[in-house]
Formats: C-alpha cells, structure tokens, sequence
C-alpha cells in the first residue's frame, strides 16, 4: 500500500513537473530563465504537497496561485501608475469645487462644503456683492445668488471714462475716471479773456456820457455786447459810487466834500436800524452820496468812511432806500451807524456798515441805488473831506 502510494506520487510529482515546464516555456514566450523559474517553483509546490501529505493537484494549484499573484502584482502596480497618472487631473477637476471661494469665485448653484462661507465679488462703482454657502432646503449646500451691491462710490463713475464739463465762464474742463471710481478733473480751459456772466448787464458812469452812463449786457459766449445810449439811472448821475460789478473785486471809493449850510444831523441818541432821530439842536456840515447797483443781480454791499484829505474825525451816517435826494423823510432809514471799529472800518471814530449781530450792510436791487447821509458829529460850518467805500459781498 505504501509503496504503490509513493510511487504514485512521484509518477504525479513527474507529470506535475513536466507540464509546468511546458506551461513555463509556452507562457514566458520561451525563455529559458522564466522557465526554469517556474520549474523551480513548480518543484518547490511538489515539495509542498509532498511534505503535507497531499496530492499532486496541490502543486499545480500552488502554480496556478503563483501566476494569479504575479498577474495581481502586476495588475496592482498598473493600477497604481494609472491612478498617479489620473491624480493630478482628478484633483484639477476637483480643486475650485473642494477650494470654493478661496481659490476663484465661483458662480451661485455650484457646489460648496462650508455652510456659512461667503465669498464676494467687485460691483456697480467699485462697490461689492456677496455670496454665501448655504443649503436652505437642507440638501448639499451651493453657493447662493448674489446679495445688493454696496459700498459704491456716492457720485462714482465708470473707471476710464472720459468726459468734459462746462465751468467757469464759458470755459471747459476735462475729467477721466480713476480706478477707484472717481473723478479726475483738469484745469478750466477756453475763457474768453475779460469774461463775464451771460444775462449780467454792467453800467458804466460817462462812457461817455455828459450825464449818467451808458449800460451793456454780457452775451451767452461770456462777452460783453455793445453799449446802449446814455441812460441816469434812479435820478442819479456821474457822481454815485458803483459798487463793484462782482464778489471779490476790489472796493470802490469816491471822495465827498461835508460842507455847509448843514442840515440837523442825526442824533446819535435813539437812533437804530429802520429808524432815525433828527436832532433839531444841532446843526453841523454834511452830505449824500447815492450808491448805485448796475448789475442785474441783488447785492449784499459792505460800505465804510475813511479819512481824504482833512483825515479823520467823528461822523455820523445813515443809509436810505432809493436815490431820492435829500430822502422824503430822514426818519426812515434802513441803516444807521454812529461809531465803527470793525474791518475793513479803521478807528471808532469813522462810521461804516459792515457784517455782524446784527448784519448791517446794505442791500441793494438789481440796476437800484440807495443814498448814504454823512455828517459831521460835532457842530460846526468848516467844510471836510471824507472817503466813502464800498466792497460787494453778495449777488444773488
């Protein structure tokens, strides 16, 4: 029994060995060196079986697990340099929806991982907007619509537009949108040299006249149009102080001369704004002056005396509405100013009407006049010199 058993044994060990060393040359393509490596395991696997007591199949099976190893090794090893392969290009594909708004903005609806995550975006004028990862209906979150533009620039504009604006008179200037939305403007070109306001209509005492002046009207290309004829405006003549024709200009000035027979001054004691007191008692040298608007606009005048010739001493003065000379009455005045020491008025002896609590100055109506009164505060019949100024505030 046991020897038929063994030789059985090795009469399968044999036959097992000869088919693999067949299988071995016909699966390796017949090289030597494969075959002979799979002989020597299909010796070892008939060693095995041998050793285990089990039979013959048992090394043809230990061959066959062999190969299916080595395929599976080198299955696994493809598997492994196609996933490398594939990696970079999967992980491409993946990486803006795994980065979300860190690595680009992404437009709502598309997929996102954290819930609360926002991301935002430039809009309107150089405003932003946000976007936030949310899933309202509690399925996988996306990125949400986009919210209200804000923070635009207040009166922003479109960066690198270009445009001009009228300015000045008659001029244009260039402005450009900078990349912050605002507006670079340039210098005000194209003004007509001695230009004026378009509408402003400027009198001009003897030019030439014998009595009165002649007037003329700026045109809509900010230039002076011809004169007209000689016109006396308010009953007055070459001698009313013209205010300056705009705000800023330097001052104007005339020169009067108080003299005598005087008039009853007006009493410092009791006297305000809109209502002055004749002092019947006290006679003293004076005189009116009439101070004209030529423009066409109201003005807003500050008015002052300063010294001529004869330097200075005390004065009272009053202002009235109209040119009317003397005024219908000398109680109503608009203004009345005994003493004046605020700029431009030098002293406190020289009056003036000048801003302050309350305004004193002057208001005159377009193309009217109104009349100062200067007298002297002391009693006396010796004629003075006094200059009387005035300065334009406001046209409106």
């Amino acid at each position: 029994m046991r020897l038929l058993n063994g030789g059985w044994i090795l009469l399968s060990a044999g036959a097992a060995i000869a088919a693999c060393s067949a299988e071995a040359g016909s699966g390796n393509g017949g090289f030597e060196a494969d075959a002979g490596e799979d002989a020597s395991a299909a010796h070892d696997a008939s060693a095995d079986a041998k050793h285990d007591g089990s039979n013959a199949d048992a090394a043809t099976q230990d061959v066959t697990q062999m190969d299916a190893s080595v395929d599976a090794s080198s299955d696994a090893s493809d598997g492994a340099a196609d996933a490398s392969s594939d990696a970079p290009a999967d992980a491409a594909v993946d990486a803006p929806v795994d980065a979300g708004h860190d690595a680009a903005i992404v437009p709502p609806g598309t997929a996102c991982s954290q819930i609360g995550a926002t991301e935002s975006q430039p809009c309107g004028l150089c405003g932003t907007q946000t976007s936030t990862c949310a899933a309202p209906d509690g399925g996988q979150p996306v990125w949400q619509p986009w919210g209200t533009c804000t923070n635009e620039v207040v009166g922003g504009c479109t960066p690198g537009t270009q445009t001009s604006d009228p300015c000045g008179l008659c001029g244009t200037r260039a402005k450009q949108c900078q990349p912050d939305c605002t507006w670079a403007v340039g210098a005000c070109l194209g003004q007509p040299m001695n230009a004026c306001m378009p509408g402003v209509s400027e009198y001009v005492p003897g030019a030439p006249c014998d009595a009165g002046g002649r007037e003329h009207t700026c045109q809509q290309n900010c230039t002076w149009g011809s004169f007209g004829s000689c016109i006396v405006f308010d009953g007055g003549s070459v001698n009313a102080l013209t205010i300056p024709l705009s705000v800023g200009a330097p001052s104007t000035s005339k020169v009067i001369t108080l003299k005598a027979p005087g008039i009853a001054r007006i009493d410092p004691v009791g006297s305000t704004n809109g209502s002055c007191v004749v002092d019947t008692q006290t006679t003293t040298v004076d005189e009116y002056l009439e101070i004209f608007n030529p423009t066409n606009l109201t003005a807003t005048v500050t008015v002052w005396l300063s010294g001529a010739t004869s330097g200075t001493f005390d004065t009272l003065a009053a202002v009235y509405a109209g040119a009317m000379n003397p005024p219908a009455n000398r109680q109503m005045c608009v203004k009345y100013n005994d003493d004046c020491s605020t700029s431009p008025c030098v002293g406190s002896l020289m009056s003036g009407f000048v801003a302050g609590t309350p305004d004193n100055r002057p208001v005159i109506g377009p193309g009217q006049s109104v009349m100062l009164y200067v007298g002297a505060y002391s009693s006396t019949t010796m004629s003075r010199d006094v200059q009387v100024n005035a300065r334009t505030d406001v046209l409106q």
